[in-house]
């Protein structure tokens, strides 16, 4: 039964590897064709709309590489025999979760603590429309 359990997370991780490939190729489709082709500053900044369009992109596919790469380690865990085992702090993962997200590296607390950290992060930071993201403590408003 484990084994077959394995199996089935292993396919579907795979499976999930191959979609996100294919997202992140549209992508990259998508953003070769908006920006004529060449990605240059100059096709950036032409219009406020094809640079807030390029920006999800470009987060959208950068979202899609840690998804792959988050799968990648779970695959590798589960070919080492630490599927299901939290990353972080060892711990088992709970059955449910991994039903629910099989590439899934951290426990629930472990994963609640860094999205805690990650949004008290992001807090820090201000965007300025054109600009990268700036530590609020470096502006001077």
């Amino acid at each position: 039964m484990e084994l077959n359990k394995h199996w089935n997370q292993r396919k579907a991780i795979t499976q999930e590897i191959e979609k996100t490939k294919d997202l992140m190729e549209d992508i990259r489709i998508e953003v070769r064709e908006n920006s004529g082709g060449v990605l240059s500053l100059q096709n950036i900044y032409d219009s406020a709309s094809t640079e807030r369009d390029l920006g999800s992109k470009i987060s959208l596919y950068r979202m899609a590489l840690q998804k792959i790469q988050m799968m990648e380690r779970s695959l590798h865990a589960l070919n080492g025999n630490s599927y299901g085992n939290c990353c972080h702090c060892g711990d088992a993962i709970e059955e449910r979760r991994l039903e629910a997200l099989p590439s899934a590296t951290s426990c629930v607390p472990c994963q609640e603590l860094l999205d805690k950290k990650s949004r008290e992060r992001k807090q820090r930071f201000v965007s300025i429309p054109g600009l990268q993201f700036f530590p609020l403590r470096s502006l001077a408003i």
